[in-house]
């Protein structure tokens, strides 16, 4: 009894309310110019008003979505914001890609599990690894990469979809009742497979900029040091 108190009070603790952070301005972080790409800001929905039910639904404290055009290649990018405290971590998990392209009518074309993909450049620049996923409709086929972050470390319950219905447990026993952390969410999309993009220096110039969002990959640096 003593010890499950305990827990009830830490839970209770982290979860307090939402924390009075800065909130950052992503649209100032993210480039507009990566060389020879046009950028164009988006509405997060297809119209105002799915941009309202969005917010609504998600509840986030700041998002982009940024389109970047050359020829005939296009590169998209939606980044989400939420601080502590504010939603929790399976609400988000639940707006992947994997539910609402779905059910926006997109055809997945991987389907036999958890596919991960990681993005690096030289000299030693490699991201975190992302979820991976392809999807087609009608004659369009799309790739697309995107990352939940927690407290600025990838998340994933390892399927394909909404989370399992034993997260519920599974997430008070590995996080405790501490389920509502900063959380980011950055998907990243295009019509080209990423690794013929990464011969492109705009694109290269795109992705070494996530690292303001915490994004790039440092544990082989931490283990030099």
């Amino acid at each position: 009894m003593a010890l499950l108190l305990c827990f009830f009070t830490f839970g209770v603790i982290k979860n307090s309310g939402v924390e009075d952070t800065h909130i950052p301005d992503i649209a100032e972080m993210l480039p507009k110019e990566i060389g020879g790409w046009e950028a164009n800001d988006m509405p997060v929905g297809e119209t105002e008003e799915v941009k309202r039910k969005m917010g609504q639904i998600l509840d986030y404290d700041s998002a982009i979505y940024r389109e970047y055009k050359k020829g005939f290649k296009w590169i998209q990018v939606y980044i989400s914001f939420w601080r502590r405290g504010k939603t929790h971590l399976r609400t988000v998990y639940g707006h992947s890609p994997d539910v609402c392209w779905t059910r926006a009518g997109w055809e997945p074309t991987l389907r036999d599990g958890n596919h991960t993909f990681t993005l690096d450049f030289e000299p030693e620049f490699r991201l975190k690894t992302a979820q991976y996923r392809e999807f087609s409709l009608g004659t369009s086929s799309v790739r697309v990469l995107f990352w939940q972050l927690l407290d600025g470390e990838p998340f994933s319950y390892g399927n394909f979809g909404e989370p399992p219905v034993t997260a519920i447990f599974t997430d008070i026993f590995s996080r405790g009742f501490n389920q509502k952390p900063e959380q980011w969410f950055i998907r990243i999309s295009s019509n080209v497979d990423f690794d013929l993009l990464k011969t492109d220096s705009g694109f290269e110039t795109l992705i070494r900029s996530l690292e303001v969002f915490e994004l790039q990959d440092t544990s082989d640096q931490n283990q030099r040091d």
